[in-house]
């Protein structure tokens, strides 16, 4: 997030007052529901990702209190697909994986002053903005059973395009007459658990 650490910068450094950093898109949980069709050494599907962030700058003492916040999430379907290279042991797999899809993201941001309880500034912003993206990683899975397995991920997670936040209003959120926009890009390390449903192999006769 480059582009929206930038803009804290310059909030920070504009305020006529003290104010603190209390937060600066630090990273969070994400969340990868995901539907299979797996078959011999590679499975194919869908899967919807969910990602979040947001910051804090803030000030308060006895004469009132100031806030900056921002919050961004991006949801991101995509197409994912994995191939099985080697085993290790006899229920550990080695895969690698790849999964590429379409970014849906959206910024709010919100700036709050209060001075001897009297509310001198109370402004918000909405914007969104659409990309793409790939992630290709290798995945490490243990099969706890013929029906569950529990997997250990990392790839890297790649942002492509260049739409900026844009408001209902087609307002582009800028930082100093320079555009802002997402970027998710970035390691990605996480975990997983699958549930396999159980089917019946076809036969012909």
């Amino acid at each position: 997030m480059k582009d929206l650490k930038g803009l804290n910068d310059v909030v920070f450094k504009s305020l006529p007052f003290q104010v603190k950093i209390i937060s600066n898109y630090p990273s969070y949980f994400y969340y990868k529901p995901t539907f299979l069709l797996s078959f011999n050494k590679f499975s194919i599907g869908l899967q919807a990702s969910y990602y979040s962030t947001g910051s804090r700058i803030s000030s308060k003492d006895y004469s009132g209190e100031y806030l900056f916040d921002t919050r961004t999430n991006c949801i991101a379907p995509s197409v994912y697909g994995d191939y099985s290279l080697f085993r290790l042991f006899e229920k550990c797999n080695v895969s690698l994986y790849s999964e590429g899809g379409v970014t849906f993201s959206q910024l709010s941001l919100k700036e709050d002053l209060t001075v001897v309880n009297e509310n001198l500034t109370n402004s918000s912003y909405a914007f969104k903005s659409r990309n793409y993206y790939i992630e290709p990683g290798l995945k490490l899975e243990y099969h706890l059973s013929q029906l569950m397995n529990i997997g250990l991920n990392a790839g890297y997670f790649a942002q492509f395009g260049t739409n900026d936040f844009v408001s209902d209003k087609n307002e582009v959120l800028n930082n100093r007459n320079e555009t802002i926009g997402p970027d998710w890009s970035g390691l990605r390390v996480g975990l997983s658990l699958s549930v396999s449903l159980p089917h019946k192999k076809v036969t012909s006769n």
